[in-house]
């Protein structure tokens, strides 16, 4: 929702009307801290409001019925949580979007050592896949027993160059080369990742918190750790 106003106390803290209206309840409402000094609590939508969910459940009245709070009070507890902890809260998404790219880049590299390991074994007559592919051939016709030979002929020629692809792409890998891996796979396509507006205070906000000499030290100059704060930096600016 869109709020005009805030109370002096919410000034005095440090929020600003700007702050509040950059929250998004519907892309992301939790954690929220509702007043300064309280620990942060989760919000869950209800038809009338949010309900509020603690370490020890929902908070409840008298009557044993969940409190339910308002769309503006949360916000405002939203944008209290951002500016006490935006940071910690975005390095830890950081954290788990590289995860989650070296995970897709591993399963990549799964899948062609597996395409490996099987050219492989058309090489000794004896393994399972070419008595597989044997046993397959008694049901196909001459012309398409030439095609599959020829593939397969195909296939162990060109072994060696992809071994020697397989063993680079892993030696970037284990290098913690991860956006270089998203990008020649064709995983992740970039458009001129580094480019600011030097003119837009979130724009320079997010170079601060990823390219200054503090923000490049933590993170041990790892360009792919570095990229993947940059797109969570990104996300935030525009409204979380």
């Amino acid at each position: 929702m869109k709020i005009k106003k805030i109370t002096k106390s919410e000034i005095a803290e440090g929020l600003t009307v700007e702050l509040v209206n950059r929250v998004n309840l519907n892309k992301k409402s939790s954690p929220v801290i509702f007043q300064l000094g309280d620990d942060p609590v989760n919000l869950m939508k209800c038809s009338k409001g949010y309900w509020i969910l603690t370490s020890d459940g929902f908070l409840k009245d008298e009557n044993g019925e969940l409190l339910v709070f308002d769309e503006r009070i949360c916000q405002v507890a939203r944008a209290r949580y951002l500016l006490f902890h935006g940071d910690e809260e975005k390095e830890l998404e950081a954290k788990k979007l590289f995860e989650k790219r070296k995970t897709i880049v591993w399963n990549k590299l799964e899948v062609f050592k597996r395409n490996l390991d099987e050219v492989k074994q058309y090489q000794d007559p004896n393994s399972t896949v070419s008595i597989l592919a044997r046993a397959l051939e008694s049901a196909m016709s001459e012309d398409q027993k030439i095609s599959i030979n020829a593939r397969n002929k195909q296939l162990i020629d060109d072994l060696p160059n992809m071994e020697e692809a397989y063993n680079s792409l892993m030696d970037e890998y284990n290098k913690g080369n991860i956006d270089y891996l998203l990008t020649i796979m064709g995983l992740n396509k970039r458009e001129n990742p580094i480019s600011f507006k030097f003119d837009d205070k979130y724009d320079m906000k997010a170079f601060k918190n990823v390219f200054s000499k503090d923000a490049m030290e933590s993170m041990n100059y790892d360009i792919s750790k570095m990229f993947a704060r940059l797109d969570i930096e990104r996300k935030y600016s525009n409204k979380q």
